[in-house]
């Protein structure tokens, strides 16, 4: 039986801490996912979420330290566990899935926006591309990486980078249809 349940954010995650079963427990989730992402006991209550908000620290430098900067477009590639994590809590309609298999599947080769456009289905490159510029945009906000720049006009920000980066699309990969390494389907 819980007790009294104490709520607080900690960076991008909730904490949801209280008394379980006669121990104290601190749960963290992000938005979107189905579960708590990491769990921590303590002694008491503060004990409990003091340890899940240091684990979370720990767990977060770890991934920046993991993620391969890109100076020129003033930007990190995520990790595959980033790129996991954040695809499958995300509501990826068909037409992006699709166009995100297309882009793996031709490599270091590529697609032009009108090949990606029609992959998606789309008439035009320029509605597929804002779709996937808006995808981008949210796998970059939910991981707290900065949108790619052009390496050229520098104020400019160029989102769906994020995905076509060199040695990006490989790190996604296994979330185009199902994910085996954790079981999870993304999306």
């Amino acid at each position: 039986m819980v007790s009294s349940v104490t709520v607080l954010t900690h960076g991008r995650h909730t904490i949801r801490a209280g008394k379980l079963n006669e121990r104290f427990v601190a749960r963290a989730f992000l938005p979107g996912a189905k579960g708590s992402v990491l769990e921590c006991g303590g002694t008491n209550l503060d004990a409990a979420i003091a340890a899940l908000k240091s684990a979370l620290d720990d767990k977060d430098r770890l991934r920046r330290k993991a993620r391969r900067p890109l100076p020129e477009h003033q930007a990190e590639v995520p990790t595959p566990d980033e790129f996991l994590e954040a695809l499958s809590v995300m509501k990826i309609t068909d037409e992006l899935r699709t166009m995100l298999k297309a882009h793996r599947s031709a490599g270091a080769r590529g697609l032009t926006a009108g090949e990606l456009a029609q992959a998606g289905g789309y008439q035009g490159y320029e509605t597929a591309n804002l779709h996937y510029g808006k995808l981008a945009r949210a796998v970059a906000e939910y991981l707290s990486v900065p949108v790619p720049r052009s390496s050229i006009q520098k104020d400019r920000e160029i989102p769906t980078l994020l995905f076509a980066i060199d040695g990006a699309a490989p790190r996604w990969e296994f979330c185009l249809g199902h994910a085996p390494r954790t079981g999870r389907s993304c999306g």
